[in-house]
């Protein structure tokens, strides 16, 4: 639950997003591509600049505009391996109009640890995916504490999450998991009736599971069956990533237009903010009269946290943070899952031991919870094969705010974009072990990680770059570990998993820019477990 999720949420909704151009009315489409056509040959035209001697070294490229952008979608991980064998760790490309410096190997943990004021993964981001600008022309009524005059280390969000969502600090949270989890089942896996099996769009039905659970964690139990809350924050992410995909395409005044008269980013927005405000009066109102009480749930925990820059926040400030938190969490847990349960879907050896696994947890435990998770190696252990995996290509785009220089001399110039091959890392067997049972980097083993106790889900290091690294490092990543972990337990207990592809095997994952794994849209058939 950290700025880092947007990274991955961007990227996975690029391909939906596209969708949402053709249901534009027929004019605008035909304005806006003209618009664009000529928008692209624009960009294309740019003054040669002279590159330092140390400067990264630019792999050439011969297509226009694609430039590498069709290697990478064809087989991202072979053009990213040879690159590194041409050109050495750090290099520069040219994919879909953009030039970017791509870090390799060990050079990754480095450009984590460089700090915010010099590789902003912010102002990273806000290249692709203007959620500032975004919301600013979406909803009038709040301004997003965001940007050079609110720093990201006071972010509000990241304060709570950060001193609050520790591993020994989440058991509050067990009971709302379990409650809404078993809503999930009842209200958004559909069967037919006298049906024992369904086929579920994973990467849609989680993120309606997950925001089922998020309300009840970020709001309160008095949202469990608040279904237009839920919609919308489910919804949310969706709308910013189709918005995000037209302010790519289009000069700004267009796609600005398109956005606040054709997209539904606004409505989301206010739907939460008119859904959680009531409460947020209530307890302030309360707490005026009575004295403060002790937060127990995360808007609660925002009401008592100062703003970005340090005033303190009205009650409609308090309720505008509830979309950010949804956005930074929904999103990531349920592409996590969905990885985990495609995974899973041509693997029915690994769903035995894992489902025997979490039949001996029940029966010394009495029961499965959240926290009797942590009784489960083996499913931790799969669980961080899966985020290894199914980790972006090129991912953790930054934006140079200065001239870096890495330990080899190598110059990262000021204003330089820089994309981590996360995936090349995961594979690298010099810098990830292979294991006990020698099965190969590239291929899933569920004990891998078995009886190392530094290499849980939710140990962090070059090894497992998926919550980032260090200062940076996702500090939510301990609760969705553990929901990831309950909501699978309690999946295998209920239903077998298969896959619906003709062949039986698992759907490939889909790609986004040829950089990004995507949960694939390939239905998964879930059968009920007699």
């Amino acid at each position: 639950m950290s700025l880092h999720s947007l990274n991955s949420a961007f990227q996975y909704w690029s391909k939906r997003a596209q969708s949402s151009i053709n249901e534009l009315p027929a004019p605008v489409v035909a304005v806006s591509t003209a618009i664009t056509v000529s928008f692209v040959a624009w960009q294309l035209v740019g003054k040669s600049k002279r590159r330092p001697a140390n400067a990264p070294p630019v792999v050439p490229h011969y297509i226009p505009y694609f430039g590498h952008g069709i290697q990478m979608t064809r087989d991202p991980e072979k053009f990213i391996e040879e690159c590194r064998e041409t050109y050495g760790d750090v290099f520069e490309i040219y994919s879909f109009g953009h030039s970017m410096i791509v870090v390799t190997g060990k050079k990754i943990v480095e450009c984590f640890r460089a700090g915010e004021e010099v590789l902003s993964f912010q102002e990273g981001i806000e290249e692709v995916l203007p959620v500032r600008h975004l919301t600013e022309i979406s909803y009038d009524k709040q301004r997003q504490q965001a940007g050079p005059d609110f720093p990201m280390e006071k972010n509000p969000i990241i304060k709570v999450v950060r001193n609050n969502f520790k591993s020994h600090q989440i058991s509050i949270y067990h009971d709302r998991m379990v409650d809404a989890v078993e809503r999930c089942f009842a209200k958004d896996l559909q069967f037919q009736p006298g049906e024992n099996s369904t086929e579920i769009d994973a990467s849609v039905v989680l993120q309606k599971m997950v925001a089922r659970i998020s309300s009840q964690v970020f709001a309160g139990e008095k949202y469990a069956e608040n279904e237009v809350l839920i919609d919308a924050l489910a919804n949310y992410a969706l709308s910013m990533f189709r918005a995000g995909i037209v302010e790519s395409l289009l000069p700004q005044p267009m796609a600005d237009y398109l956005v606040r008269h054709y997209l539904p980013l606004g409505q989301h927005i206010s739907t939460t903010v008119d859904e959680v405000l009531p409460m947020v009066e209530e307890i302030k109102n309360k707490e005026a009269k009575d004295g403060q009480t002790q937060p127990t749930h995360f808007m609660h925990m925002m009401i008592h946290t100062p703003g970005a820059d340090d005033h303190v926040q009205t009650s409609e400030e308090v309720a505008f943070w509830m979309k950010d938190i949804a956005f930074a969490s929904i999103h990531t847990t349920s592409i996590f899952l969905g990885f985990a349960l495609h995974d899973l879907s041509d693997r029915p050896d690994i769903q035995t031991i894992l489902r025997n696994e979490v039949a001996e947890a029940r029966a010394k435990h009495g029961t499965i919870t959240p926290d009797i998770t942590t009784d489960l190696p083996i499913m931790d252990s799969f669980f961080r094969e899966s985020l290894r995996l199914g980790s972006d290509y090129v991912g953790f785009r930054h934006k140079a705010m200065r001239d870096f220089m890495l330990s080899d001399g190598m110059l990262i110039p000021k204003g330089a974009t820089v994309g981590l091959a996360v995936r090349d890392a995961h594979t690298n067997p010099e810098l990830q072990d292979i294991g006990e049972r020698n099965v190969p980097l590239n291929q899933l083993d569920p004990y891998r990680f078995v009886g190392r106790r530094s290499k849980k889900s939710t140990a962090v290091g070059q090894d497992l770059l998926t919550f980032g690294v260090g200062h940076h490092a996702c500090p939510g990543r301990f609760f969705a570990s553990q929901e990831i972990r309950y909501m699978l337990a309690c999946i295998l207990e209920k239903y077998d998993i298969r896959a619906s592809t003709t062949s039986g095997k698992r759907a490939p994952n889909m790609l986004a820019l040829g950089m990004v794994q995507l949960v694939s849209s390939q239905p998964l058939i879930f059968t009920k477990r007699t």
